[in-house]
């Protein structure tokens, strides 16, 4: 009866991913939108706290789409 209301219970165990395989996700996913940007921003590395922070132009508005 559970079986047909919840589904089939997993056959194998799911994997958990590392603490180096989040980062290399995150760092390849970071890249791949970095990649479509026009400008690419400045990266900052904070050697004291590990965080990183992105400059990113300041995007002017499109003056031109509000004329027609």
């Amino acid at each position: 009866m559970f079986g047909t209301i919840f589904g089939q219970r997993a056959t194998s165990t799911p994997r958990i991913e590392t603490r180096r395989e989040a980062i290399d996700r995150l760092l390849t996913d970071l890249n791949t939108a970095i990649d479509f940007l026009p400008e690419k921003p400045v990266v900052k590395v904070h050697p004291g706290t590990g965080h990183i922070e992105l400059e990113l132009p300041e995007v002017e508005e499109d003056r031109t789409r509000h004329l027609a």
